[in-house]
């Protein structure tokens, strides 16, 4: 993996002349972390899918393991592997963002992080890639920060928390990720990672869709909320609302998939139902989505299928 490393910039209120690549676009290729532990059935059956459209590197802690994997697969040669240790496979925390800049290239945006305890992971990126990554100027996981079109994006209040600013003070980092509007919402109550990304995605420059329980109040307004703040800034942008099960601080959140083009890696818990399914399915089907489900046994560990792989831009 390659970034490009121009000069750093100062947060700057003016509009950036770079722009945060968006959800929705296509990688040029889709990290999965590959070693052998409780979830490598789910990681495998990740990167098996994938493979069917995208090129998958498998960041392994276990290259024989993946050696022998690959061999196994119907597309070999759409995988690639590269060997370094990491401490969790929730690699999305820690991948850097990726922006468009003015003269077409690729930047990739280190966050600089908050949690202690992950050695191996706060490394990990720039232990991996070919060129310096250029530092963020704030401290967020790629998870928290959900982007949409021509600049928009998405956070939990947790980046204003983590980085001891209101929102108006988190506006003065935005051009320097590429962001000309950024909206910080509430999550919802309990929920452990405290992500975006399991409260709302963008499917296209024109359609969101946000998790939405089907009867509580105060779900729904967190979603409400999304919906309307964005719309303030685009009120072209269409909605989607894909159900939600919770029991607890357990969110069984369907819109943490991981999107390739038209085609959306779903994640289904153990409080998914067949109706919830179903109408999420429904839902995609009529915006033009094909999905292939994937049971995920993670709903104790917060975070699914988008949250346990990198997008890879070049």
């Amino acid at each position: 993996m390659e970034s490009q490393a121009p000069g750093s910039r100062s947060p700057t209120t003016a509009v950036p002349a770079s722009v945060i690549i968006p959800d929705y676009a296509r990688p040029s290729a889709l990290m999965v972390p590959h070693y052998d532990a409780t979830l490598v059935d789910l990681l495998e059956e990740v990167a098996s899918v994938a493979s069917q459209w995208i090129g998958v590197i498998l960041l392994s802690a276990d290259p024989a393991l993946s050696r022998a994997f690959v061999a196994r697969q119907a597309r070999p040669q759409r995988f690639s592997i590269v060997a370094a240790p990491y401490d969790t496979p929730w690699i999305r925390d820690r991948a850097p963002i990726a922006v468009r800049e003015e003269g077409g290239g690729i930047a990739w945006l280190l966050p600089r992080m908050v949690e202690a305890g992950r050695p191996f992971d706060d490394k990990l990126f720039e232990t991996i890639s070919a060129r310096a990554l250029r530092p963020a100027p704030l401290a967020i996981a790629q998870g928290n920060l959900v982007a949409g079109p021509a600049g928009i994006g998405l956070s939990t209040s947790r980046v204003l928390y983590e980085n001891s600013v209101d929102e108006r003070g988190l506006q003065t980092f935005a051009p320097a990720l590429g962001l000309r509007h950024w909206i910080a919402f509430d999550p919802f109550p309990e929920e452990p990672t405290g992500h975006a990304d399991v409260h709302v995605r963008f499917l296209s420059a024109g359609l969101m869709a946000v998790a939405w329980h089907p009867r509580d109040p105060a779900l729904q307004q967190c979603a409400v909320d999304i919906e309307s703040r964005v719309k303030a800034v685009r009120p072209d942008i269409r909605t989607i609302r894909i159900p939600l099960a919770r029991v607890g601080r357990r969110y069984a959140s369907l819109v943490n998939w991981i999107q390739i083009g038209r085609r959306l890696l779903l994640p289904t818990y153990a409080l998914t139902t067949d109706d919830d399914l179903a109408e999420a399915t429904d839902l995609l089907a009529k915006e033009g989505f094909s999905v292939h489900s994937l049971p995920s046994p993670t709903l104790d560990l917060g975070g699914s299928l988008h949250c346990l792989t990198a997008s890879v831009f070049v």
